[in-house]
């Protein structure tokens, strides 16, 4: 269970590059980040203040 942060990294590629190629993975990788990217920049928002400020 110990896996090192390179194991880890590269299991994440993994999944990322599977679903891109519609091929089953054994998780469905999630990146919240970039959603909003446009948004975000467009109002002068950092992500940090988006993210953690509800009122924004």
């Amino acid at each position: 269970m110990a896996e090192t942060i390179k194991e880890m990294f590269e299991a994440k590629l993994g999944r990322y590059q599977a679903t891109i190629a519609l091929e089953p993975t054994d998780r469905m990788p999630v990146a919240a980040t970039g959603v909003n990217y446009f948004a975000e920049v467009y109002c002068g928002y950092s992500s940090q203040e988006v993210m953690y400020d509800i009122n924004r």
